[in-house]
């Protein structure tokens, strides 16, 4: 069977890139527990509250939850598709009114606004809506597959003190990874944060090339960030790209690094 297929439900037409025993997985998954499926990103959304969530953890959601997206607000949601590659989406509030996005299918694409106008269909992994006061494109979505940075595709560690991770790193008595500070994992870790600025950059229509510096330090955050600040950018996209490299899942470095790239 193809490993890109397309589903087409209720005019829906979304790329998932996925494989039958995915898919069976998916399934087997929503069976399983619905709160194990979609993973609510707070540390990458903006202005959300959340509504009728019965998961214990703030960052699982059940079917039936609600997301309400206040004016400038961004939704971000994830799915494990493979022990390689994610499902992110992204939902951007343009509108002056709040949006109420509702998650209610354990299958792409998951969501559904509620209360806003006309809604397209899914053409291109994206989806727009307009207000009901007829203005446009105020209501916007993309859902991509991200492939999960190698560090953390490794789901059984060795219990040694010096194995290598896939010429990566090593685990320490902890279990805890470090990496060398070497130019080959730092290009590592900036190849695989592209992925999810290239997200933003397919939400918000962005071209522009942005330039980018940060400090990550020995516990895995981010110390100081510059982003190229243009006119030519919109401060949405800009801001996208601050969540991704502020809450993006670094692995742990025997020293601090700076980080300079053009996304």
């Amino acid at each position: 069977m193809s490993k890109e297929l397309i589903i087409q439900n209720n005019r829906v037409n979304v790329l998932v890139g996925l494989s039958f025993f995915v898919m069976a997985f998916v399934v087997g998954k929503a069976r399983a527990s619905e709160c194990e499926i979609v993973q609510f990103l707070n540390n990458k959304s903006q202005a959300i509250q959340v509504k009728r969530n019965s998961c214990l953890s703030n960052d699982k959601v059940s079917l039936g939850t609600s997301f309400v997206i206040s004016s400038g607000g961004r939704l971000w949601l994830k799915v494990n598709a493979t022990e390689e590659t994610d499902f992110q989406l992204i939902c951007q509030n343009r509108g002056v009114k709040a949006v109420q996005v509702k998650y209610y299918s354990p299958f792409l694409p998951w969501i559904k606004p509620e209360g806003v106008g006309k809604c397209d269909a899914w053409v291109n992994n994206k989806l727009s809506c307009d207000e009901k006061n007829g203005a446009k494109n105020t209501f916007i979505c993309a859902i991509a597959v991200i492939k999960r940075p190698e560090y953390l595709q490794v789901t059984t560690l060795e219990r040694t003190t010096s194995v290598k991770m896939r010429n990566m790193g090593q685990v320490n008595q902890n279990m805890e990874m470090k990496l060398e500070t070497k130019p080959a994992n730092i290009q590592a870790v900036t190849k695989a944060i592209q992925s999810e600025v290239n997200l933003c950059r397919n939400l918000y229509n962005a071209n522009q090339v942005v330039n980018a510096s940060w400090e990550l330090d020995t516990s895995g955050r981010v110390a100081r960030l510059s982003l190229e600040n243009s006119n030519l950018l919109r401060a949405e996209f800009l801001s996208c790209i601050e969540s991704v490299v502020q809450g993006f899942a670094y692995p742990r470095f025997s020293n601090n690094v700076m980080f300079v790239t053009r996304f």
